[in-house]
């Protein structure tokens, strides 16, 4: 194709019917972004995050492309007025829904994070405490900085 005419065309603005077109596509990304985000809450919810593995790469696809057909209509935004009004809603709604499902996720992963990490504090404190040496205390009867615990050193004295 020429680069003057192809020029042409993407200056021109999309038709209804492109619109239309592009707003089923954007429609069916975000149901099944919802499926994806659905099950991926649900897995989490079951404490079993390391099942949603497989999930993320295709939900970091449809989000890429959920993302450039947002900043499609952002260029365009005139053209959605010529767009079924039923189409329209439905993909609002859709996108509010999906938008309460992110919230949602976040929570909890946040919740599971912090979960986690207080289990891991408790394992750290609790290796600690074995760690420990009782304090000595120095001519002034102030404790004196903690000394590490003394190893024993054996000698392999064969020659």
């Amino acid at each position: 194709m020429n680069p003057g005419i192809a020029a042409q065309a993407q200056a021109q603005a999309p038709t209804m019917t492109d619109y239309t077109q592009h707003l089923t596509e954007m429609l069916d990304v975000v149901q099944r972004l919802i499926t994806l985000v659905e099950t991926e809450n649900r897995l989490l919810e079951t404490e079993r995050p390391t099942a949603i593995q497989p999930l993320l790469e295709e939900k970091g696809r449809l989000s890429s492309v959920l993302a450039y057909g947002l900043q499609t209509i952002k260029r365009n935004p005139a053209g959605l007025e010529a767009v079924d009004r039923s189409l329209r809603a439905s993909l609002s709604s859709a996108l509010a829904t999906f938008q309460d499902l992110v919230l949602t996720n976040g929570r909890i992963v946040l919740r599971l994070k912090s979960v986690s990490e207080g289990i891991l504090n408790a394992i750290v404190e609790e290796t600690q405490k074995g760690k420990r040496t009782a304090p000595t205390y120095n001519p002034g009867f102030t404790p004196a900085a903690a000394r590490p615990p003394v190893a024993s050193i054996a000698l392999n004295a064969t020659v």
